[in-house]
């Protein structure tokens, strides 16, 4: 499928906080994106394990959940992705 190529604003990829701390551009913005780590990655190690401790028995329950848990570790990588360049080729990663 092809579309025409939509332009934003540049003041779109413009941040409040745009340091760059130890080599990383936009920092802080990065380390924020990872935040969804923190949700995803004990979600998913609890789809995977934790049926023995919380007894989930619903193949069906389990797989939800670990699509959502799943969609935050994919989101926390897409997203430190577009802010560590943000531009418009990069913002669907962010999305």
């Amino acid at each position: 499928m092809a579309t025409l190529r939509f332009r934003h604003t540049p003041a779109l990829h413009l941040f409040a906080d745009m340091r760059n701390l130890l080599g990383v551009p936009n920092t802080l913005n990065v380390l924020t994106a990872y935040s969804l780590l923190l949700a995803g990655v004990p979600g998913l190690v609890l789809c995977l394990y934790g049926s023995r401790c919380f007894g989930v028995s619903l193949r069906w329950e389990a797989s939800g959940w670990f699509l959502f848990y799943d969609g935050n570790v994919v989101a926390a990588f897409g997203s430190a992705y577009y802010h560590l360049k943000p531009d418009d080729d990069r913002l669907i990663w962010d999305r």
